[in-house]
């Protein structure tokens, strides 16, 4: 996935990186929740959401969890790989 972004070129990142590892059943990643390196500003709706965590169809209630993520434009984060 991508984010959309407002910086100059020498700013431009080549990723950008959001940790899913304490996030639990339900919980969400807004845009504004996202931390952009200096110099580079997301464009949008601050409360877009970016990832959603959601228990898998199959599993009980040990709760297995995937992620999804909104479409966005500027770098990807591959701890949360979401197309």
């Amino acid at each position: 996935s991508s984010i959309e972004v407002r910086t100059t070129p020498q700013n431009v990142p080549n990723e950008i990186l959001i940790d899913i590892t304490d996030m639990t059943q339900e919980s969400v990643v807004h845009l504004s929740d996202v931390v952009l390196p200096s110099g580079v500003v997301a464009v949008g709706d601050p409360e877009m959401t970016i990832i959603t965590v959601l228990m898998s169809r199959g599993s009980g209630s040990d709760a297995s969890t995937s992620s999804e993520a909104a479409p966005a434009e500027g770098g990807e984060s591959p701890a949360a790989e979401a197309n």
